[in-house]
């Protein structure tokens, strides 16, 4: 990531981005955190140049909705 670069975090579960948060708080600066369900998150086009979920993925319902969703952000 480069100087301007960003980094957020999303999920659907507002306790686990409470628990990513307390973990963080005292490790690296917060990074912004918004309560969104992959399936239906507003994302623009080309608002990011990596997207990565990780177990995330096996709590999705409609997979392809969410895929489709994020691909070309």
């Amino acid at each position: 990531m480069g100087p301007g670069g960003e980094v957020g975090l999303t999920d659907i579960n507002g306790a686990m981005l409470a628990l990513g948060r307390d973990r963080m708080i005292n490790v690296r600066p917060l990074v912004p955190a918004v309560q969104c369900d992959a399936e239906k998150a507003a994302v623009r086009e080309r608002r990011f140049d990596c997207v990565s979920i990780a177990f995330g993925l096996r709590n999705v319902t409609r997979k392809e909705q969410a895929l489709a969703r994020w691909s070309g952000c």
